[in-house]
């Protein structure tokens, strides 16, 4: 089993690119985050994708017809790679010191794939609208009305799914599913997974 380590979890928000003055707005709320820096240059934007037609991230509207896509580590992607429900980052076009609607470049990763370690279980207090099991470890909590679900459902989801996450993580081992695919059943040493986390050691051994 391969496991590709990619990213610590708290480094995603923040690859603006200072251009002029070094003031820095910074706001972040309801599972979004948004940077601008100086009067231009590009700031970021990190949220779910909420409708297309260019595409929209927390409800707002960002032009993609000139964006660069980089798609779980691959630069060549588009936009039709993404869907409803992922969390992406969106590198935007600063001018005078505010977002424009212009993305220079979008970026998606998953959170975390990889095989379901047992049958999801109704989360306390949620009257059964809300679900978690686990993968790798992490806590997955998943929504019956807000999480969007492809090629399974809610009901459907099973140990040994091999599932692609999207979504935001409340806890250093808990992810809130925005997107959630099933991509296969998981086999043992074959099935490519993925999961993001600090390395504590490393052995070359």
């Amino acid at each position: 089993m391969n496991i590709s380590i990619l990213k610590s979890i708290y480094s995603r928000v923040l690859r603006g690119v200072v251009v002029g003055s070094s003031l820095l707005l910074l706001s972040c709320g309801g599972g979004s985050s948004t940077e601008t820096s100086g009067i231009g240059g590009t700031g970021i934007v990190l949220g779910k994708i909420t409708e297309f037609g260019s595409i929209y991230v927390n409800g707002s509207k960002f032009e993609t017809d000139t964006s660069s896509f980089d798609i779980d580590g691959n630069p060549g992607g588009t936009q039709a790679d993404l869907a409803l429900g992922m969390v992406v980052e969106l590198r935007v076009e600063v001018i005078n010191g505010s977002l424009s609607s212009r993305a220079i470049e979008v970026i998606y990763d998953d959170e975390i794939q990889g095989p379901v370690d047992s049958t999801p279980v109704d989360v306390p207090g949620s009257g059964g609208s809300q679900r978690s099991f686990d993968i790798f470890g992490q806590t997955i909590i998943m929504d019956q009305t807000t999480t969007v679900f492809e090629m399974t459902g809610f009901s459907a989801i099973d140990t040994m799914d091999l599932l692609e996450i999207s979504g935001f993580r409340n806890s250093a081992n808990d992810i809130v599913a925005s997107y959630i695919e099933k991509k296969d059943d998981f086999v043992p040493g074959v099935s490519e997974v993925e999961l993001r986390g600090n390395i504590s050691m490393f052995s070359a051994t």
